[in-house]
């Protein structure tokens, strides 16, 4: 079996990209919890949700630096 490698490169492209697209993603989740019709549980749902999201974006980018 042939064992394909990536590019550094190539993979730090695709953690930045991924990176990006999760901090995108918590800023809309935070717009999100600003509404006022959510309740409190929803608001605090959606907030944990975005917390979430950063500390993958987070994770991401120590694994681009950790090499």
């Amino acid at each position: 079996m042939l064992t394909q490698t990536v590019p550094h490169r190539l993979v730090d492209a695709s953690r930045l990209a991924s990176a990006r697209r999760l901090r995108t993603h918590a800023e809309l989740l935070r717009d999100g919890a600003e509404m006022l019709a959510l309740t409190t549980g929803q608001r605090t749902t959606l907030l944990r949700v975005a917390e979430a999201a950063e500390r993958q974006a987070r994770r991401r980018l120590r694994a681009m630096r950790g090499r």
